[in-house]
């Protein structure tokens, strides 16, 4: 039975209907290999294995060119494509606190003039 409305593929547009079915009758092959070792079974598990690898890679390509076709802006959706795919996203990477002298200090402008001090103290 397929869950339609499962939340578990909801940033993984390029998933098909028909992918998840490969995907569960996929899983099933497995378990049936996992206890028994018939090598015939596993032939064709392997087989599927990779039958539905090339399905989910093509799946994925025609989205995101047909993401890109679409596009007003194909610099924008490709660092879009790119960000989703790497699971990059804009986050705080900044410095909330260093240890100074010992002591853990979380003051911008003391930090700010460690950091100066330190670097320009590489150039001298």
């Amino acid at each position: 039975m397929v869950d339609e409305g499962s939340t578990h593929h909801s940033n993984k547009i390029w998933i098909t209907p028909g992918i998840i079915i490969s995907s569960q009758h996929k899983r099933n092959l497995f378990l049936l290999c996992r206890c028994t070792k018939d090598p015939k079974l596993n032939n064709h598990y392997e087989k599927y294995c990779r039958i539905l690898s090339d399905v989910i890679k093509i799946s994925k390509k025609r989205y995101y060119n047909n993401l890109l076709l679409t596009s007003n802006n194909k610099s924008k959706t490709s660092w879009h494509i790119i960000k989703s795919v790497t699971n990059k996203s804009k986050g705080n990477h900044g410095i909330s606190s260093i240890e100074i002298d010992g002591k853990l200090c979380n003051d911008h402008l003391d930090m700010a003039k460690v950091f100066n001090s330190h670097f320009t103290s590489l150039i001298e």
